[in-house]
């Protein structure tokens, strides 16, 4: 422990034109507060202190100087330093020097930049003229949408099947709340995209419903007695070793042919299972579909430990064995989002069924979900345009994103209904990816952040053992999977040859944020709350889907919208679009952008 003051310093900043750290110091400016952080980790000295600016790292404390800072920060002194000085200012030649001083612990300081940061988010939702909008209060507080009032009045007969497409925020599950309802002597199932929505689901129906997941239906027979080797993935180096494989594309390959099978309505393995292959590749289809059965068998077997059963293992099991169920009728929610198998069980029902989603909301595609609403013939097809969440602003954006990436002629409305407010204005950060998720957490984690989910979705601990792999400490590495790896070079081969994109994303945080992760992820950690009692939420966009927030702030990292040919026309991949028009279709009150002037363009 120091008994005598800590004496502030003014110094420059060593390595600032070094790994595109001068991209970091264009963004300083005189006053901007920076942070030190040891590196005892780094080869080139022991006793080395980075400086960072909003998470990204602009130079080094000197050599001669970081010595005796090591020691002050290594014994726990808090210190503190801002930017006194830019020099220089041509391309790549910025110079930065900076003034250290001990921390003195002062509450209403230290709260200043939540303060700060809070004070900006009631700015941006005070003082909003149109009306809050709630997904599902209209039939707590308002009638019923003319729309929705002719879907509740519409019964179904026999087999027949009807279709409700429901854009963004327009009372879907309102709508069959009422429509089951009406029908008390009728036992409905509802089918829900996942867990939490069954949950929230069960508080909103009445008792002659019953609400699952395709999960939960096919778990009691197919899925429990594999309940001690459950596996969320089927990793290829999985296959690669209990098939006996020569590469990891050999295993890719057969992997994807077993998971597109799983997803399927057939009951045999073929030659349309198995992924795009070269013309070289493509003699050598019979061996991909017979290790595919292979795997297939020791994946069913529930005394093989080498391989787990998926999920969508016992879900395939459960539709292959043609089950019946004993309902009335059937409503099939996010059908867009639904794979041909959980389609078959539906469909392959002797009962009525409701199909209800969204085709514009459909961004699953990467894990087989064929858009069922669009691809299902019906006997009656009805729409739900006017959206309960929001106004006319944010409704404006939506069919712009629409109407300019995939031509939809019919507008999403914004409701006339003024729904009570049930929670506190709340703000969301709102990431395409997981890595620019990563620097949103590393920037805003002095405050009380939620992620949406939870943070273990988010899979900070794979980010750091992963580092610990880079760092070459393997004895500390808890994840099975990348123990397997020798060093960190094998595991970004590894990540190239079988197109891992997840590893790839790690391995870009690591790349990017070095010997600061454990101190990021360890902080994080600290900051996370649970979502009633914080200051912001972050999210992915995939993740964010199905909820909605006051204000959110869209990052930089969706596609852009324009051409780089100059082209005036905005395009976009039609999947890339629907996860946008999902992202800004979370809002009920106002839209922060990143990369303001792309946003600009695209609505002027």
């Amino acid at each position: 422990m120091h008994y005598n003051r800590f004496e502030p310093i003014d110094t420059k900043l060593n390595g600032v034109t070094f790994e595109g750290r001068q991209l970091v110091c264009a963004k300083l400016y005189e006053g901007a507060r920076v942070l030190l952080v040891r590196e005892p980790e780094n080869i080139y000295d022991s006793n080395a202190i980075g400086v960072l600016f909003e998470g990204q790292k602009c130079g080094f404390i000197p050599k001669e100087l970081s010595r005796e800072l090591a020691n002050w920060i290594d014994s726990g002194t808090n210190l503190e330093a801002d930017v006194i000085g830019l020099n220089g200012g041509s391309d790549l030649s910025i110079g930065v020097n900076i003034h250290i001083e001990e921390k003195i612990e002062n509450h209403g300081a230290k709260s200043s930049q939540k303060e700060i940061f809070q004070e900006d988010i009631r700015k941006w939702i005070e003082e909003e003229d149109e009306p809050e909008f709630m997904e599902g209060e209209a039939k707590s507080t308002f009638d019923l949408t003319d729309e929705q009032k002719e879907i509740v009045a519409h019964d179904l007969f026999g087999n027949s099947t009807m279709k409700i497409i429901a854009f963004a925020g327009t009372g879907k599950t309102a709508t069959l709340v009422e429509y089951s309802k009406k029908r008390p002597n009728l036992q409905f199932l509802y089918v829900a995209f996942n867990k939490s929505v069954q949950m929230e689901a069960e508080t909103k129906f009445p008792s002659n419903v019953t609400c699952k997941t395709s999960h939960s239906l096919a778990w009691a027979e197919f899925g429990a007695p594999h309940g001690h080797r459950l596996t969320k993935s089927l990793r290829p180096s999985t296959a690669k070793s209990v098939l006996g494989l020569d590469t990891y594309m050999e295993a890719k390959i057969v992997t994807e042919t077993l998971l597109n099978f799983l997803i399927s309505v057939d009951s045999k393995f073929s030659k349309i299972h198995v992924p795009s292959l070269s013309a070289q590749e493509k003699i050598r289809t019979p061996f991909y579909l017979e290790m595919a059965v292979k795997l297939w068998i020791m994946m069913c077997d529930p005394n093989n430990q080498d391989v787990g059963m998926l999920h969508d293992g016992y879900l395939k099991q459960y539709q292959l064995s043609k089950p019946q169920l004993n309902y009335d009728c059937i409503l099939l929610d996010e059908a867009q989002d639904t794979n041909p198998a959980v389609t078959d069980i539906i469909l392959s029902q002797h009962c009525p069924k409701i199909l209800v989603g969204d085709p514009h909301q459909q961004i699953y595609a990467f894990r087989g979900a064929q858009d069922a609403m669009q691809k299902i013939e019906t006997d009656q097809t009805f729409y739900l345009t006017y959206s309960f969440r929001f106004g006319e602003e944010i409704a404006w954006i939506a069919n712009r994103i629409l109407w300019f990436f995939k031509g939809e002629t019919k507008e999403l409305r914004a409701g006339c209904f003024q729904a009570e407010k049930k929670i506190s204005d709340d703000f969301a950060i709102i990431a395409r990816t997981n890595a620019e998720l990563f620097d949103q957490a590393a920037n805003y984690r002095s405050l009380k952040i939620a992620f949406l989910g939870g943070i273990d979705g988010y899979r900070f601990d794979d980010i750091l053992d992963v580092y610990r792999l880079y760092a070459g400490k393997k004895s500390e590495i808890c994840n099975k999977f990348i123990l397997r790896f020798s060093t960190y070079d094998d595991l970004i081969a590894y990540a190239e040859e079988a197109e891992d994109i997840e590893i790839k994303s790690i391995c870009k945080i690591i790349t990017k944020h070095t010997h600061l992760i454990p101190v990021l992820i360890e902080e994080i950690k600290n900051a996370s709350v649970d979502r009633e009692i914080s200051d912001l939420v972050l999210t992915t966009a995939h993740k964010a889907k199905g909820s909605e927030f006051s204000v959110i702030y869209i990052t930089d990292d969706f596609p852009n919208f324009f051409p780089k040919d100059g082209q005036d026309k905005p395009t976009m991949a039609p999947d890339e679009a629907n996860l946008l028009y999902v992202t800004a279709t979370r809002a009920k009150k106002r839209i922060e952008f990143c990369g303001s002037m792309e946003w600009e363009r695209f609505i002027s």
